[in-house]
């Protein structure tokens, strides 16, 4: 939103690419306040101004007796076709080469802005062609022959003689073709007529493209027309470039597979480029519905049983680039090679482009993890429950492709994690001792689980091949066991109540962040008959927030927190904020013989006193003399804050 002044013009530029509909209003101001503004698109192709909802033609467009929307050309006179404010609201020209649209607006009115979808062809030709071809009747017939497309689609000629060109173009003319359809009228919205000519005109992009760096358009051309098509420049529609399109000559390895291990992902994964006669990138063949591909297959290895699993193509980007990401071997092999060939889009003669080979790697095997697909669980005491996990690579965490690979067979078992304190009162029992082995999921379910007593608890599973080859543990997220009578949802939209921050990180192992958000549930909450109603989170190295009903008397929780609190050996509550308000924290210290060398101060008690008498004992022994001295020096004023 910005305040506007009536009567003046407005630049408007956005910092991020611009949405495909943008909406402009006047807020308090009537049909008399009128501006005139310009919005920059990074992209040139065609935006419909409509207002009130209704579609307004440009200053230089119009339909032609066949209905047919087309634009004139405005080079001539630019400043008779552009907006001013003492035009109707709604008065507007799009302007190419600034990639702007300008626009005259009343306080009454609302303006949208809509992008559409147009294709932008550029072929060079020699100037020697027949001037017949030139004739802008037989261009469009002749263009829409070679295409494959009705006529009246090609919406734009422009003839760029070789004068306008630069010295090495000298005997080149240049042909623009524009391609677009037809408005919608009465709807600003992206409809779907809109979406079924991008997709159109996107496809004819692919066609013309691809026959382009094949050398078939050329071919063609110069058979049905006796024209030499001598380069070729396009604008994707919707995209903010152009590219100048390329015969496709060669690939090249950018960088070899490696790092591969059995039934996952290699680490590191194949990158390639396609190149031209000048070993230059070949550029805008990008396509998301029928793309080039690079295919990989094996030439040579140690193990003949060896396959490439997860993915074998990849496609090729509008950058040139094609980026392998899931690339994978099936067994181990001491030494193999891939081969990577080019493979065209259907309908698209396959270019002589060679295959190239990288360096000889090996595969080594599987090195195996477990992953949890199940999320926090709420269940009753008694209610049966299953738990899942996945076979995962363990560098990668993705499924393994083929669990039964080698012929391997599991079993599995389950049992209650002890946690390092806090641990609930309940037992895990399975009711039908069944484990289901998913060979398509890649997955291990344990089915029919109950534990008998309330708590927030930890399982660890344990999945082992036959042969004890892979022995795998894993712990679960968290079980929260609550008693029957009780109602517990967790929502995120509740905002949390409590505010924990310890003295050490508690985020640095993962591994034991579920260990931790259990023990804070049954010492802080269970403990003190809480209902939790936000799940635990444990964030920013050292913090961890939750929150609770407050319609339970929360006082004996605060006396806890008043009284110190440890996580774990090593990990203390250092400040705490409940319901907004700080609570005081007594932080907990373990005294060791190197605290001794500072001042303690304090009061002195007897414990203190016989604790010290111990350790000075421990010295004498030792012959640790300087502490010895320093102990009973401070004899008399120390204090200890005990776990």
């Amino acid at each position: 939103m910005a305040v506007v002044a009536g009567q003046q013009n407005f630049d408007i530029y956005l910092s991020s690419t611009p949405p495909k509909q943008l909406r402009f209003r006047i807020l308090n101001a009537d049909q008399t306040f009128k501006i005139t503004i310009s919005v920059y698109y990074f992209s040139s192709n065609r935006v419909d101004v409509y207002k009130n909802g209704r579609f307004e033609l440009p200053t230089n467009g119009a339909y032609d007796s066949n209905g047919l929307f087309k634009v004139n050309d405005y080079n001539t006179n630019l400043d008779s076709y552009m907006p001013k404010i003492a035009n109707q609201s709604g008065t507007n020209l799009a302007v190419r080469e600034h990639r702007k649209v300008y626009a005259t607006m009343a306080g009454a009115d609302y303006l949208d802005f809509k992008m559409t979808a147009v294709l932008f062809l550029k072929f060079g030709v020699p100037a020697i062609t027949e001037s017949d071809f030139f004739r802008p009747e037989n261009l469009v017939q002749n263009f829409a022959d070679l295409f494959g497309i009705d006529p009246s689609r090609i919406r734009r000629v422009n003839i760029i003689g070789e004068s306008r060109r630069k010295r090495q173009t000298q005997g080149i003319k240049f042909i623009e073709l524009i391609i677009y359809d037809n408005p919608s009228v009465d709807d600003s919205s992206i409809t779907p007529e809109d979406l079924k000519s991008e997709d159109n005109l996107n496809q004819l992009y692919a066609n013309i493209t691809n026959w382009y760096t094949t050398g078939q358009l050329q071919q063609m051309a110069s058979d049905r027309l006796n024209v030499t098509l001598s380069s070729l420049q396009v604008e994707k529609p919707l995209s903010d470039s152009a590219n100048e399109i390329k015969k496709l000559d060669k690939i090249r390895i950018i960088q070899d597979a490696d790092n591969c291990r059995e039934q996952s992902p290699c680490l590191t994964q194949p990158i390639l480029v396609v190149l031209d006669e000048s070993n230059k990138t070949v550029t805008g063949l990008g396509s998301s519905t029928n793309p080039w591909k690079i295919r990989a297959k094996i030439v040579s290895s140690t193990n003949l049983n060896m396959e490439i699993i997860l993915e074998s193509e990849a496609s090729l980007g509008d950058d040139g680039f094609v980026q392998f990401s899931e690339l994978g071997l099936s067994q181990v092999a001491n030494s193999f090679r891939l081969e990577f060939e080019l493979v065209a889009p259907e309908a698209v003669s396959n270019p002589n482009v060679n295959s190239v080979q990288q360096k000889a790697i090996s595969c080594s095997q599987a090195v195996l993890d477990l992953k949890h697909m199940d999320d926090q669980l709420i269940v009753d005491t008694d209610e049966l429950f299953n738990l899942t996990v996945l076979i995962v690579d363990k560098y990668t965490q993705t499924a393994v492709n083929n669990i039964s690979w080698r012929n391997h067979e599991w079993r599995a078992a389950v049992r209650v994690y002890n946690l390092p304190k806090s641990q609930p009162t309940g037992s895990l029992t399975s009711s039908s001792n069944l484990v289901q082995i998913d060979l398509e999921t890649k997955s291990v379910k344990l089915i029919d689980l109950f534990l008998d007593a309330p708590g927030m608890y930890i399982v660890e599973v344990t999945i082992i091949s036959i042969g004890n080859e892979y022995i795998l543990n894993k712990k679960s997220n968290v079980i929260l066991v609550k008693s029957p009578t009780q109602s517990i949802t967790l929502s995120e939209s509740e905002p949390p109540i409590l505010y924990l921050k310890f003295d050490q990180n508690i985020t640095q192992n993962t591994d034991m962040i579920e260990v931790y958000k259990a023990i804070i549930y049954n010492s802080l909450i269970a403990k003190h008959d809480l209902l939790l109603t936000r799940a635990i989170s444990v964030y920013d190295f050292n913090m961890a927030n939750l929150a609770f009903s407050l319609s339970s008397d929360p006082s004996s929780l605060v006396t806890e927190l008043n009284n110190g609190f440890v996580l774990v050996d090593g990990i203390n509550l250092a400040e705490a904020t409940l319901d907004d308000q700080s609570v005081d924290v007594k932080v907990l210290t373990v005294v060791d013989d190197s605290n001794l060398d500072g001042s303690i101060d304090g009061t002195s008690s007897n414990a203190c006193k016989l604790e010290i008498k111990q350790m000075m004992l421990f010295f004498i022994q030792n012959k640790n003399t300087r502490k010895y001295q320093r102990i009973q020096n401070i004899l008399s004023t120390c204090t200890f804050a005990r776990n």
